[in-house]
């Protein structure tokens, strides 16, 4: 056996080193990094709103939306509040919501570290529903709905998951008048994007039928036959379906993004 010290450490000792030490920076990012929002919350009459609350992203979880970060800024009496975060995009939008979420508004800030006396003026809410059907599984699919700022959709300001099984697929939440995209995901489905333009009326989307992905597809079915060309333990041309049948195989799909 060899013994190894740090002075004969090989190359990708020092990489993992190199890696570890990214690692840490990651996890406790430098000062600089965080931005800073100020300003006020009003309504179309430019008074004061106190109570409200303002966050880059809502997530609805447990029948409730909830901000993030979280805590959210919370305005006070006079409608200021302070908003911090970590930089992690260079095109930043924040929403917030009157008390009783009857009132919202959205704000979309530059690339700066620091933003001071903004103002969010307050509107009424529109209704945004529909359903997400998946006929070609025949059941209401696991899926998530989210909004994004701008008809581009580069931005994600609202993030809405269901599980359609329990809500049949449907989703319902309250927005601010403005231009936006959605995005339909789900680990059953294929991907689906749309446009919405929120004005004063509610907005019903209907049923939005997405595809069944490829594996979704075959569930429950024969797993189809596989050409293996290199294999560990085993004869390539052994490890057809029918060699392995009665047997424990397990497949293992991997990727990066």
């Amino acid at each position: 056996m060899t013994k190894m010290n740090f002075t004969s450490l090989p190359h990708h000792g020092f990489l993992f080193l190199s890696v570890l030490i990214a690692g840490l920076q990651l996890c406790c990012p430098a000062q600089e990094n965080v931005w800073t929002v100020k300003g006020r919350i009003v309504d179309g009459g430019r008074k004061p709103i106190a109570g409200a609350k303002v966050a880059l992203i809502w997530t609805h979880k447990d029948d409730k939306w909830q901000p993030f970060p979280s805590p959210p800024a919370i305005s006070d009496k006079d409608g200021k509040f302070v908003l911090k975060g970590e930089v992690w995009r260079e095109i930043k939008h924040i929403l917030a919501y009157s008390p009783d979420g009857t009132r919202a508004g959205m704000r979309r800030l530059d690339s700066s570290n620091d933003v001071s006396d903004i103002q969010i003026v307050l509107a009424p809410t529109v209704e945004v529903k529909g359903e997400i059907v998946c006929q070609e599984l025949g059941v209401p699919p696991w899926f998530g709905f989210q909004v994004l700022a701008g008809i581009q959709g580069d931005i994600i300001l609202t993030h809405y998951k269901a599980r359609g099984n329990k809500t049949r697929g449907i989703f319902r939440l309250r927005l601010p008048p403005g231009d936006y995209s959605y995005e339909v995901y789900g680990p059953s489905i294929v991907g689906k994007r749309g446009r919405l333009k929120v004005r004063s009326r509610a907005i019903d989307l209907g049923q939005i039928n997405v595809e069944a992905s490829v594996v979704s597809k075959r569930r429950g079915k024969m797993f189809p036959e596989w050409h293996v060309t290199a294999a560990r333990g085993v004869a390539p041309n052994k490890t057809a379906v029918s060699d392995l049948r009665g047997k424990w195989v397990l497949v293992e799909f991997w990727g990066y993004w």
